[in-house]
């Protein structure tokens, strides 16, 4: 995240890629999708409230904003 505090990544856990967040030190990991397709490549919008990612909806690939709430990952 833009201020250092948050990681946003792609994980398989859950058997889908999906958009996680964590703090810093790799703890209190908050899922963020849950949409059947593949959702991947998350980069944090600068307002550090937002992150953009990648993901296949109706059969082509497309740039989706999520919301990211205040506590997650915290």
């Amino acid at each position: 995240s833009p201020d250092g505090k948050r990681i946003a990544f792609t994980s398989l856990r859950n058997g889908n890629y999906d958009i996680y967040v964590m703090d810093a030190a790799g703890n209190h990991t908050t899922r963020l999708t849950t949409h059947s397709e593949r959702d991947d490549y998350p980069c944090w919008h600068p307002n550090g409230r937002q992150i953009v990612t990648v993901s296949e909806r109706d059969g082509r690939q497309d740039l989706y904003l999520l919301d990211v709430p205040d506590d997650a990952g915290l």
